[in-house]
């Protein structure tokens, strides 16, 4: 569900408030302007709750910067299923909050009060952790890999969290999916499109260049030693 114009004014109007008037004012929603209102929710069926308990995880940011786990707790005191995926795309809680970085929201999903399954994946086979290593949320994936992750995931193409951090250039999440154990479906740099190959030496280089250093100094800090086996065949 994208937000539009209107719903930015009045997303913008509740970040001013405290987490009473939050609750109030989410009660007031249009049902034909936002699909979803929360006048009588704890009456309403449970696709419903679900639907939106869903929204507002993901969009929590915009709703208020304080008291967001407390609006979390409220609506699933009053009925939302914390398993619940959305129905489109099959987004978990826990994967939204992870794909935005919440993380007080993702500390309370797994905790004991909150107890998320931490390897639901969406429709596209996306964990919690494959969309903090995409997104590059450094803390989140060590939210994560804390709670018991499966590093080894792969989602619908075979990538997998480690594989998406290598490929968009999160070098530090590289590191630290690296250093947390040896991964079975480690990151082999030589089975990669040609075309894909070129186009990560080109941002390497880049980047080499802005820190004053070379590609395979970089390679070697991101443990990626098959790139940097690659990057010393070549020369």
């Amino acid at each position: 569900m994208e937000i539009t114009g209107d719903e930015q004014k009045d997303l913008k109007t509740i970040s001013q408030l405290n987490i009473n008037q939050v609750k109030e004012l989410l009660k007031e929603y249009n049902k034909d302007k936002y699909g979803l209102v929360l006048a009588d929710y704890p009456t309403r069926d449970q696709q419903y709750k679900n639907e939106m308990f869903l929204w507002v995880v993901r969009y929590v940011n915009k709703i208020t910067k304080e008291n967001q786990v407390e609006i979390i707790e409220y609506l699933i005191e009053k009925g939302a299923d914390i398993y619940s995926k959305s129905k489109y795309g099959g987004w978990t809680a826990l994967i939204l909050a992870s794909q935005n970085g919440h993380k007080d929201i993702i500390q309370f999903l797994l905790s004991d009060a909150g107890g998320a399954d931490i390897n639901a994946q969406n429709n596209y086979g996306y964990t919690a952790l494959i969309v903090a290593s995409r997104y590059g949320h450094k803390d989140i994936v060590k939210l994560l890999l804390q709670g018991g992750a499966n590093i080894n995931a792969k989602d619908n193409i075979g990538y997998t969290a480690l594989k998406w951090a290598s490929m968009i250039g999160h070098e530090d999440i590289v590191k630290l999916l690296l250093d947390s154990q040896n991964p079975e479906n480690f990151y082999e740099f030589d089975k990669l499109p040609p075309e894909v190959q070129e186009d990560i030496i080109r941002r390497l280089e880049i980047d080499a260049e802005k820190e004053g250093k070379s590609p395979i100094t970089l390679a070697s800090e991101a443990s990626n030693l098959d790139l940097v086996r690659y990057l010393i065949e070549r020369q």
